[in-house]
Protein backbone atom coordinates (compact mmCIF):
# COMPACT_ATOMS: atom_id res chain seq x y z
CA UNK A 1 0.00 0.00 0.00
CA UNK A 2 2.90 3.09 0.86
CA UNK A 3 4.55 1.90 -2.42
CA UNK A 4 1.31 2.35 -4.36
CA UNK A 5 1.08 5.41 -2.54
CA UNK A 6 4.59 6.86 -3.02
CA UNK A 7 4.25 5.46 -6.84
CA UNK A 8 1.06 7.82 -7.34
CA UNK A 9 2.41 10.77 -5.79
CA UNK A 10 5.26 10.27 -7.59
CA UNK A 11 2.81 9.84 -10.72
CA UNK A 12 1.36 13.03 -10.08
CA UNK A 13 4.39 15.22 -10.07
CA UNK A 14 5.12 14.49 -13.45
CA UNK A 15 5.04 17.19 -16.19
CA UNK A 16 1.37 15.71 -17.09
CA UNK A 17 -0.20 17.09 -13.53
CA UNK A 18 -3.65 18.96 -14.34
CA UNK A 19 -3.76 22.83 -13.86
CA UNK A 20 -6.60 24.49 -12.11
CA UNK A 21 -9.47 23.37 -10.18
CA UNK A 22 -8.37 19.97 -10.91
CA UNK A 23 -4.98 20.13 -9.60
CA UNK A 24 -5.89 21.61 -7.09
CA UNK A 25 -8.26 19.06 -5.56
CA UNK A 26 -5.53 16.27 -6.30
CA UNK A 27 -3.17 18.33 -4.77
CA UNK A 28 -4.92 18.37 -1.91
CA UNK A 29 -5.53 14.37 -2.09
CA UNK A 30 -2.12 14.21 -1.89
CA UNK A 31 -1.48 16.64 0.83
CA UNK A 32 -4.04 14.65 2.70
CA UNK A 33 -2.02 11.55 2.22
CA UNK A 34 0.89 12.90 3.02
CA UNK A 35 -0.22 13.91 6.42
CA UNK A 36 -1.91 10.38 7.00
CA UNK A 37 1.19 8.74 6.50
CA UNK A 38 3.18 11.57 8.33
CA UNK A 39 0.88 10.86 11.43
CA UNK A 40 0.97 7.06 11.41
CA UNK A 41 5.34 7.32 11.29
CA UNK A 42 5.42 6.68 14.94
CA UNK A 43 8.66 5.30 14.99
CA UNK A 44 12.09 6.77 13.98
CA UNK A 45 12.79 4.30 11.20
CA UNK A 46 9.09 4.51 9.74
CA UNK A 47 9.90 8.56 9.61
CA UNK A 48 13.02 7.72 7.91
CA UNK A 49 11.19 5.80 5.33
CA UNK A 50 9.01 8.63 4.55
CA UNK A 51 9.44 9.88 0.47
CA UNK A 52 11.59 13.31 0.41
CA UNK A 53 8.71 14.98 -1.58
CA UNK A 54 7.68 18.32 -1.94
CA UNK A 55 4.19 17.55 -0.44
CA UNK A 56 5.63 16.03 2.19
CA UNK A 57 7.98 18.78 2.93
CA UNK A 58 5.04 20.94 2.68
CA UNK A 59 3.05 19.21 5.32
CA UNK A 60 6.25 19.09 7.45
CA UNK A 61 6.11 22.78 7.27
CA UNK A 62 2.59 23.16 7.82
CA UNK A 63 2.46 21.05 10.79
CA UNK A 64 5.05 22.36 12.76
CA UNK A 65 3.73 26.00 11.89
CA UNK A 66 0.37 24.74 13.10
CA UNK A 67 2.10 22.96 16.44
CA UNK A 68 4.02 26.11 17.15
CA UNK A 69 0.80 28.28 16.85
CA UNK A 70 -0.99 25.71 19.27
CA UNK A 71 1.66 25.92 22.17
CA UNK A 72 1.54 30.06 21.51
CA UNK A 73 -2.56 29.73 22.19
CA UNK A 74 -1.88 27.59 25.52
CA UNK A 75 0.68 29.65 27.03
CA UNK A 76 -1.60 32.97 26.25
CA UNK A 77 -4.46 30.75 27.42
CA UNK A 78 -2.58 29.54 30.38
CA UNK A 79 -1.20 33.94 31.40
CA UNK A 80 2.32 32.38 30.66
CA UNK A 81 3.13 34.23 27.65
Amino acid sequence: MLSEIIDELERLDGPEYPDGLLGEVLEAGNYRQAVRMIDAATTREAREQLPQTPIFALAHEIRGEWMFAEMQRRKREAGLG
